[in-house]
């Protein structure tokens, strides 16, 4: 009997403990919280790496690797790492860059690797459009049902791939009236997309001499 009434203050003891522990460290998540990078100082580190990726013409897949011109260690990106890049770039309206690590972020899921946060459909919800702002109305229908296939009911994907069909029935009607199919395309690889030209023409300048081709 006296054994059982010490296990049971054992417990008690031992249950109280824990409170104690987790009680303590919530208090000091919360004091340590002012530390924490806020989310401007979030948006502030992707635009300086987007900064670094055109300065040395850097291909995200490099830059999720790790492999940064100077740097000694090696530190990859996530999937989620890469979409918070690319929702920030979406943010400021830099579909040039969103695309870019939305389609880094899609690489990676599709080569197996696990998101909690993060899907492809939701990456495919981003892509599509940005591709679409880009001018890649062939490429935005191909993913907008590719995003359809995995996510039937999905709010916008079914207005969106309409639209984006129209567009693209419109585009080949003024094509052939214009002749211009047997032209070259500007960008014949569908993934591939030119930076928008600076209105700061003296970055050009400085982005060469920063790779050292002064």
């Amino acid at each position: 009997m006296y054994s059982t009434c010490r296990d049971s203050h054992m417990v008690v003891s031992d249950s109280s403990l824990c409170v104690s522990c987790v009680s303590g460290f919530i208090a000091n998540l919360t004091f340590q919280r002012e530390f924490f990078p806020s989310e401007e100082d979030e948006t502030g580190a992707a635009k300086a790496l987007m900064r670094l990726q055109d300065t040395y013409k850097l291909d995200p897949d490099v830059i999720a690797k790790g492999i940064l011109p100077g740097t000694k260690y090696v530190s990859s990106l996530s999937v989620d790492d890469c979409f918070g890049m690319g929702k920030i770039a979406y943010h400021e309206s830099d579909y040039y860059h969103t695309v870019l690590w939305m389609q880094e972020a899609l690489k990676l899921l599709d080569e197996g690797e696990e998101s909690v946060t993060v899907s492809k459909a939701g990456v495919l919800d981003y892509l599509s459009y940005t591709v679409f702002q880009l001018g890649d109305i062939h490429r935005a229908v191909e993913l907008t049902r590719r995003l359809l296939a995995l996510d039937p009911n999905h709010d916008r994907a079914g207005t969106n791939l309409r639209y984006f069909e129209k567009m693209l029935e419109k585009e080949r009607s003024e094509e052939k009236v214009n002749k211009t199919l047997d032209t070259e395309p500007e960008n014949s690889r569908p993934d591939v997309y030119t930076r928008p030209q600076d209105y700061l023409p003296e970055r050009e300048t400085y982005e060469a001499l920063c790779r050292g081709e002064g």
